[in-house]
């Protein structure tokens, strides 16, 4: 898949976003920075610049644990989110 946005924050880590059917993946570094106040703060950015992408859905994938919410799958290491965005 190519990334059609590669967007770099001081506060939230480097993170590649790439839209398929409707959703948006993003794969992304640690938080970093103490302009947000939570991780809950830094997703709700990260939510507006998926709003403004077009998309409906941020499927988010980390090594072996999720950075927001969700749930390990257990078999490709990877933290698979699906969380729908409102007003989609």
């Amino acid at each position: 898949m190519e990334p059609v946005l590669t967007s770099k924050s001081s506060h939230i880590g480097e993170h590649r976003i790439v839209k398929e059917l409707g959703v948006v993946k993003t794969k992304k570094t640690a938080l970093m920075g103490s302009a947000y106040s939570s991780e809950a703060e830094a997703l709700a950015d990260l939510k507006a610049e998926t709003r403004r992408m077009g998309a409906n859905g941020i499927i988010n994938m980390t090594a072996s644990h999720s950075h927001w919410t969700g749930k390990c799958d257990g078999l490709s290491g990877l933290a698979v989110i699906l969380e729908p965005l409102a007003g989609s």
